[in-house]
């Protein structure tokens, strides 16, 4: 049911399907917070069970070999998005542990996540990001969910991250990623984190193009994976793009992962 096409009905399934007592006192006092409860309780489903549609693990599965690590994840308002710290933090460990030289991030918003990994990968490293151009984004809104369009108005590209020492290691690239020439990058990118539009045209030509891009070995991360509100497009279009049973739930977070072999 979570990679139903319908909203309403994914939503009055997933509901009834994790239905409790918690969720009917959430559901009194702060109904709108309802919408994310299917998500987080699958998530957490799957993150205990190991595997159901995908499989899930853990960052101490992902790398046994690592005993302990220090991960840098700077504080900034979310200025429309709440992000689970265990999402930043997920986001540090895999570029440390990694140790990616060239990464490419599709959807910079405020650049929170670019700064993430330019501060959690080495000196050498680059880390090219593509946001859309200003003079695009008011046409751009007309075709989007209206979750998309909230994040789009509060947007700020870069604003996380400029005026910062990690500046220097990332490229800020404008373009609509539909339309955007990413030949030069094919086969050379060691990361690449899908965080563009939403809809399910714009999640699956942004993950093919991932996948494009990324080299073997090479990690791509997707966010706003496993929700059963606006963005569940972009699970289905994952589950499109590659086997289910290589996609990897980082946890109980909302970040899939996948490695090209």
């Amino acid at each position: 049911m979570l990679i139903a096409k319908s909203k309403r009905l994914r939503q009055i399934v997933g509901l009834a399907e994790t239905m409790s007592v918690l969720s009917f006192r959430l559901w009194l006092s702060r109904p709108a917070a309802i919408r994310t409860w299917p998500g987080l309780c699958y998530r957490q489903f799957v993150s205990l069970a190991k595997k159901d549609l995908w499989q899930s693990r853990e960052l101490e599965e992902l790398f046994p070999d690592i005993q302990s690590m220090d991960v840098r994840i700077p504080f900034s308002p979310g200025r429309g998005i709440i992000t689970d710290p265990d999402e930043l933090v997920s986001v540090a460990v895999i570029t440390k542990a990694r140790k990616p030289q060239r990464m490419f991030e599709i959807g910079t918003f405020r650049g929170r996540t670019t700064r993430i990994l330019a501060m959690n990968s080495g000196a050498s490293a680059v880390v090219y990001t593509l946001d859309l151009p200003p003079n695009e984004r008011d046409q751009f809104r007309q075709c989007v969910s209206d979750a998309d369009n909230a994040i789009i108005a509060n947007s700020e590209t870069g604003a996380d991250y400029r005026g910062t020492p990690e500046e220097a290691k990332i490229k800020q690239l404008f373009g609509n990623s539909m339309e955007f020439d990413f030949s030069p990058f094919e086969n050379q990118m060691d990361m690449v984190i899908v965080d563009g539009a939403h809809h399910y045209e714009a999640a699956k030509k942004d993950s093919v193009n991932a996948i494009r891009m990324v080299s073997k070995g090479g990690w791509v991360l997707w966010h706003d994976f496993a929700n059963y509100g606006d963005y569940a497009d972009v699970t289905r279009a994952v589950l499109d793009t590659v086997p289910s049973n290589e996609v990897i739930q980082i946890g109980r977070t909302q970040y899939a992962a996948w490695v090209k072999p």
